[in-house]
């Protein structure tokens, strides 16, 4: 192997856990790097030597630690650091940058941050088994994209699995964890027959401890959660779409459009029909005609509903602002005709907001036309 090796990851599409760069050195004594700030996480396993980590915290204060061979150390992102290598034995090191949707939460169950950056294994063969990961990685050159993330994980695992920290942080982070696994499993299957036995079995937990481990961390039982999650998907889907309540219902796990309406009602505190009524806000007619909603003139804080065919310039006045300058130029109207003042400008300032004025009282009415029927017609369909 060479004094040096540096490799650059070009696939992007990995999220939850991704690899940014990596690489080999074998460092001249008293080699340094930093002052430093990271975009990402940096670790080092130091292979042979020694040499030394400077690193700062948010307030700015410096902690220095001296990192052996068969140790690492971590570099977390959005903190300053500063290492150099020994002048006697200048270590000879293998590091991986890495980032993603997962990484703080692998660093924090591993226990390692700004806080505990420094690596350490109760065994030197645990320490081995990462050094063999990193060294496949920084080896692997002809790797495929999914090879190189897939140890990645492994790394990952094996910092988890190995580092004498871990039970530092062990209890409440790996407890989130359970938590977190939970939440996403019930949004991606709330729609099935799930049960609180099926999520503790699923996180391997006893029922009990599952449930105090959950409602300590979200303040909700898994029940609770999983009823108020399907109800406010239901809610959505009332307000949102067409559908009947008993296909929502059972478009959220309940079958039975009674259950589904006690457990809605338990909730909100109305029916799934009430609730349709008193908060439905988009409907089959106004979406076929295009509508858009806007905020205008915020001293006023009305919204207008504009449906693209019909942009004429009536609606961007509220009724009360048109109804002012029809007033005034009404009355100027009278009084340029006492006077026998005639001013072509003056007449067509009256023509424009008179026909503005009307135009908009015109479309409220048509408008509320269309509201009556609709509701009856949802009242008939709900």
């Amino acid at each position: 192997m060479t004094n040096h090796l540096f490799s650059v990851f070009q696939d992007e599409r990995f999220m939850d856990l991704t690899i940014y760069q990596y690489g080999y050195e074998k460092c001249e004594p008293l080699h340094a790097f930093g002052p430093y700030v990271r975009n990402n996480y940096l670790f080092h396993y130091v292979i042979s030597g020694k040499g030394m980590l400077h690193s700062n915290d948010e307030k700015d204060h410096t902690t220095h630690y001296q990192i052996l061979a068969g140790s690492g150390f971590l570099i977390e992102p959005g903190y300053v650091n500063t290492y150099y290598a020994d002048e006697d034995e200048p270590w000879e090191y293998v590091w991986v940058e890495f980032g993603g949707l997962r990484a703080k939460e692998c660093m924090e169950l591993a226990g390692l941050s700004y806080k505990s950056p420094v690596f350490r294994t109760t065994e030197s063969e645990y320490g081995e088994r990462i050094l063999k990961e990193m060294l496949t990685i920084v080896q692997s050159q002809n790797a495929s994209s999914l090879e190189l993330i897939g140890h990645l994980y492994l790394f990952c695992d094996g910092l988890i699995k190995y580092s004498s920290s871990r039970k530092q942080t062990q209890g409440g982070n790996l407890s989130e964890f359970y938590v977190r696994e939970a939440v996403v499993y019930i949004e991606h299957n709330y729609a099935e027959n799930i049960t609180v036995e099926e999520l503790a079995r699923m996180c391997k937990l006893d029922r009990s401890y599952f449930g105090k481990v959950f409602k300590k961390a979200v303040g909700q039982s898994p029940q609770e959660f999983l009823i108020r999650y399907r109800m406010s998907k239901a809610a959505d889907a009332l307000i949102i779409g067409d559908d009947s309540v008993g296909d929502i219902g059972a478009s959220v796990g309940y079958p039975n459009l009674l259950h589904f309406s006690r457990a809605f009602k338990g909730v909100y505190g109305v029916s799934p029909r009430e609730y349709r009524q008193k908060n439905k806000i988009i409907d089959s007619f106004r979406q076929e005609r295009g509508c858009r909603e806007i905020a205008i003139f915020p001293l006023f804080r009305t919204k207008r509903r504009i449906p693209w065919e019909s942009c004429d310039l009536s609606h961007l006045f509220p009724r009360g602002v048109l109804l002012i300058l029809f007033v005034l130029s009404l009355l100027y109207y009278f009084y340029a005709h006492k006077k026998n003042i005639r001013f072509l400008f003056y007449e067509l300032f009256f023509m424009l907001f008179s026909h503005l004025f009307f135009l908009r009282i015109f479309s409220t009415f048509h408008e509320g036309i269309d509201d009556i029927c609709l509701y009856f017609g949802q009242l008939h369909t709900a």
